[in-house]
């Protein structure tokens, strides 16, 4: 049975992480995230609290003393390493999944936040003949996407499934 890799996209408040969720509670699937090991990252460099990260309210409040948000942090992060190494996060994500041995903790995982094609095809030509990928795209009605450009790479995008989730 081939491992099964599920990447998960949509706007911020689409419904990423609730599904990713129910996929690790219902079916074991083992959860990954591009934005994991960058928070942990900048966290540690800022000594801004990792909690900071994986709040809503909080990564987009300004840091006290500066303009600053965490998203802002983590955003120029994101973009020094990439100009290093555009795919730093993918490879980091692949060797957490697939370390090169049949062996492996889980044959089903979950990637809760894919943003990029770039990001697609770094793990399909990686992974593409040990394990089965599906891109699924979460919908929802009424969340507008910010103008950052992360929120729009996928848009027009080819997926294998469309969630359509309704308020």
């Amino acid at each position: 049975c081939r491992p099964l890799v599920i990447m998960l996209s949509g706007w911020s408040g689409s419904g990423k992480d609730a599904a990713a969720l129910l996929l690790v509670e219902e079916m074991r699937f083992m959860r990954h995230a591009f934005a994991d090991m960058l928070k942990r990252a900048v966290s540690q460099e800022s000594d801004v609290p990792l909690y900071y990260f994986h709040d809503q309210l909080l990564k987009d409040t300004p840091l006290p003393g500066t303009n600053q948000t965490p998203r802002d942090l983590l955003l120029a992060h994101a973009i020094k390493a990439r100009a290093t190494d555009p795919d730093i996060y993918s490879r980091i994500l692949v060797k957490n999944i697939y370390p090169g041995d049949l062996n492996t903790r889980s044959d089903r995982f979950v990637i809760s936040d894919w943003r990029y094609k770039r990001e697609y095809e770094f793990i399909e030509r990686e992974l593409r003949n040990v394990a089965t990928i599906l891109r699924v795209r979460i919908q929802r009605p009424g969340v507008v996407p910010s103008d950052d450009h992360t929120e729009h790479d996928l848009d027009n995008d080819t997926f294998d499934i469309v969630i359509n989730l309704s308020l």
